[in-house]
């Protein structure tokens, strides 16, 4: 899994692309083969959004989340990502 994280109008510190990586890097279990997956952090007075964008085989899950935190907007995103990753592999294992 490959992971690629830009920040939008802040710094990203080296705590949270660890942090990212860690948890989007437990996604790895559900993806059989190559996945690419593209982090934007983005600030806006006091809302944070984080979103993502993944690449398998062909299909394209997108994720956003907004909380008041990065770390909160994380567990959020992992969440959803997650339940996608699980509806696509249901999917396909069936058929």
């Amino acid at each position: 899994m490959h992971i690629t994280v830009t920040g939008k109008n802040m710094e990203l510190t080296e705590a949270l692309k660890t942090r990212i990586t860690e948890k989007l890097g437990h996604l790895q279990r559900l993806v059989h083969g190559l996945c690419e997956v593209h982090v934007v952090l983005c600030v806006e007075k006091e809302r944070q959004t984080m979103e993502a964008t993944m690449r398998l085989d062909g299909t394209v899950l997108n994720a956003e989340a907004v909380a008041d935190d990065m770390y909160a907007a994380l567990d959020i995103l992992e969440d959803r990502l997650e339940r996608q990753l699980i509806k696509y592999k249901d999917k396909h294992n069936f058929h």
